[in-house]
């Protein structure tokens, strides 16, 4: 995985290392220096020896939108940092140890102060700070470029006091520090000094190899000698990798796109062409440059339209043989929360769902729709399963996508999260993760969505209430759920050839409206399981809205649902029955409530267990009544 990223690297222009990023608040300014005889001299200054203001910014929270100026002192800036205070020009703390090049310095405004006021007690150990930090930059400076290092040099050794005098109110309105750049020095020029002091600096001196070529670097690994159970014991080494300088460097690059948030997140690394299989021909630097551009640009912002756009663009089907890299940087740094290789990506589904429970269109969104890709289908699951609830409206939104990697998963203030959410979560997270992000479409099975479904639909069940017009709060979502589930049924790997259970219910409605128009006709003729159940699910609904209670909710339901024998199950509705008999007329002939009842009660499923019919029940419950 290293070598791709050090590809990906490679790939990338110069430019997207500092795009998007800002500057730090301070005064800069870029100087050009000449020779007068012996004399290094500052030219663009107006008549009073002041900086000239375009080529002067002073970053403040509170500014105008960058200008070109600023976009090239960004460039500069970011090929000018330093690793850390011990790794600086210095090689410790003091003066002049927060960037690094043979073209800039960075002075502290207080530092800056002494140098106006001219106390040559207060300036000695400054100025020897910054004799030390130009004999370090000597060493990293190209010989093309060194003329314009001894000027810079020269002028900051020797004029830097008179420089900050006659500019002392652009000083004195500077936030933290002041920043002074060489105006002639090219981004070459910075970029090769940087890259020259990386490579001296960036591998801790212990553990080197191959006279200092190879080594570990802090930033990716550590020694672990504080804990021993970490080490590599085997090994014929102590160090778990040592790396060239040279692609050290690239990691450290990768690792600040990533701290700086310049690349997506998750972030695909398409591999060479000579490392794929049969020899699939691929412009992997293309790729790998375009997704870069993409975000940076801003034409994508999230990893569903990124994909999008390079299949659309590059008139592919599926996306082929790539590292997927998902990471964060929080409180402990840069982590990589999962790297892992996708031979092909599949993003299209195409799948109808079909409206079989009369949903709302606006209401639920969800009546007769298609889901087209797979994140279509992550952001269904998200909003209609893995949801934490508002405590004062109880309105719920999706929190799967931000809690793949999450340690600990907390609801958001005024919300909360039920434990059957937390447990399912925890349970499959990983699973829709692969199917998503890596087209393992065999870890979820039937079995698993199930297990979803059910467990969501009957927590919404048991914490049902109604709101203040006496409606049930969780009613809508489980219609929701259930839709989604009957449309998903046999989608799954493992289902075991599943009929289509959208289309079953639909054939039930119609089985059992023939039913009540013909006395002869009865469900044991047909040993009809679905339209027991179905049946049963109409029947407990008619009898429950009967009951008179102010908090008439879906959780009257759930008495019958824990019933798992049929006789059990058929007395709990024969007893509910008898608690209502009252608010039901007698006829002279038979209607269709009475028919339901005697097929339902009279029948003898096949299915003895009726945690096996759940779904058939909770169809006939929350479907449109036909009694």
């Amino acid at each position: 995985m290293i070598k791709e990223i050090i590809q990906f690297v490679d790939a990338l222009p110069e430019e997207a290392f500092s795009k998007n990023l800002e500057l730090q608040e301070g005064l800069y300014m870029l100087l050009d220096i000449r020779e007068r005889g012996d004399k290094p001299v500052l030219v663009n200054v107006n008549d009073e020896n002041k900086i000239l203001e375009e080529d002067s910014v002073n970053v403040s929270k509170k500014r105008q939108p960058a200008n070109t100026t600023e976009s090239r002192l960004l460039s500069f800036y970011h090929n000018s940092l330093v690793l850390s205070a011990n790794k600086s020009y210095l090689g410790r703390p003091g003066n002049f140890i927060e960037v690094g090049s043979p073209f800039c310095i960075r002075i502290n405004k207080e530092i800056a102060n002494k140098f106006i006021e001219g106390n040559e007690k207060d300036l000695e150990k400054s100025t020897n700070d910054l004799l030390t930090y130009f004999n370090t930059a000597n060493k990293f400076v190209s010989n093309d470029a060194r003329d314009k290092y001894l000027r810079f040099k020269s002028f900051c050794m020797y004029s830097l006091s008179t420089f900050l005098r006659q500019n002392r109110d652009k000083v004195s309105k500077a936030k933290n520090s002041i920043y002074l750049f060489l105006k002639d020095a090219t981004l070459d020029d910075y970029t090769f000094s940087n890259d020259q002091y990386l490579a001296e600096r960036i591998l801790n001196k212990k553990g080197l190899v191959d006279g200092g070529r190879y080594g570990i670097n802090e930033i990716f690994f550590n020694y672990n000698e504080s804990k021993p159970f970490k080490k590599h014991h085997t090994s014929i080494s102590p160090y778990s990798l040592r790396l060239s300088k040279e692609h050290t460097v690239k990691l450290l690059k990768f690792s600040r796109l990533l701290e700086n948030r310049q690349l997506p997140n998750p972030l695909p690394v398409f591999v060479e062409r000579n490392e794929l299989p049969n020899d699939i021909e691929a412009d992997t630097n293309r790729l790998n440059r375009y997704v870069a551009s993409l975000y940076q640009d801003d034409e994508v912002t999230r990893y569903a339209e990124l994909i999008k756009t390079l299949l659309e663009r590059n008139n592919e089907k599926d996306l082929q043989n790539f590292y997927l890299i998902f990471w964060h940087y929080g409180r402990n740094g840069l982590v990589f929360n999962d790297v892992d290789f996708v031979p092909t990506f599949k993003f299209k589904t195409k799948k109808q769902i079909r409206n079989v429970f009369k949903l709302d269109k606006e209401a639920e969104g969800l009546a007769d729709q298609n889901i087209e890709n797979v994140f279509q289908l992550e952001q269904l699951l998200s909003n209609s399963i893995f949801i934490q609830r508002n405590t004062t409206t109880g309105i719920g939104y999706g929190i799967l996508n931000s809690h793949y990697f999450s340690e600990q998963i907390k609801a958001a203030s005024k919300h909360k999260i039920s434990n059957e959410t937390l447990n399912l979560l925890h349970k499959y997270r990983e699973a829709i993760y692969d199917y998503v992000y890596k087209s393992r479409h065999q870890s979820i099975t039937c079995s698993m969505f199930d297990d979803m479904m059910v467990t969501s639909i009957l927590d919404d069940i048991k914490h049902d209430e109604t709101d203040k017009n006496g409606f049930s709060k969780h009613g809508p979502s489980i219609k929701k759920k259930l839709s989604i589930w009957f449309n998903f049924w046999d989608y799954f790997s493992n289902n075991q050839n599943r009929k289509n259970m959208a289309d079953t219910t639909l054939e039930v409605i119609e089985r059992l409206k023939s039913l009540i128009k013909n006395n002869d006709d009865h469900f044991l003729k047909q040993q009809d399981d679905d339209a027991f159940a179905f049946a049963s699910g109409q029947l407990i609904s008619k009898i429950l809205i009967q009951s008179k209670s102010a908090n008439r909710s879906h959780a009257l339901l759930e008495p019958f649902l824990q019933k798992a024998n049929a006789i059990e199950f058929k007395r709990a509705i024969a007893n509910a029955f008898n608690i209502y008999k009252h608010e039901f007329k007698m006829y002279s002939k038979k209607y269709q409530f009475d028919k339901f009842m005697s097929e339902v009660l009279g029948y003898e499923p096949k299915e003895k267990n009726m945690k096996n019919l759940i779904h058939m029940v909770l169809a006939g419950y929350f479907a449109e009544s036909l009694l």
